[in-house]
């Protein structure tokens, strides 16, 4: 043995169930988050007003996380099924408002010294 590991990585985009009361202005902001991440491919749509059939979908469609759209209490009582909550910052999500950002750790040829 030469102290090598070696293996194999299978990465694929974070799955994104939109959970949204429906109406013509959230479907509109739906197909424009969804878009923004992968074209929309992994980010079904779901109306909050059966939690277990939301819950057997996600599970099928191999979902990741839940994420109520709107503020309605059905929407997010939805995005809060156990095992489909985002486990990063909210303010780094995959639906988060752009940012700027600016690391302190690394400084660019034009930083103070």
């Amino acid at each position: 043995m030469d102290g090598r590991v070696t293996g194999r990585v299978l990465a694929r985009p974070v799955r994104i169930g939109l959970v949204f009361e429906p109406s013509a202005e959230m479907l509109r902001f739906a197909v424009e988050q969804a878009t923004s991440l992968w074209g929309g491919q992994y980010q079904p749509f779901f109306s909050p007003d059966d939690p277990g059939r939301i819950e057997r979908l996600s599970r099928w469609l191999g979902v990741d996380v839940l994420h109520a759209l709107d503020q309605a209490a059905a929407s997010q009582e939805a995005a809060s099924l156990d095992g489909f909550q985002w486990q990063g910052r909210e303010e780094w999500g995959p639906l988060a408002p752009a940012q700027e950002y600016s690391s302190r750790r690394l400084l660019g040829p034009g930083a103070p010294a």
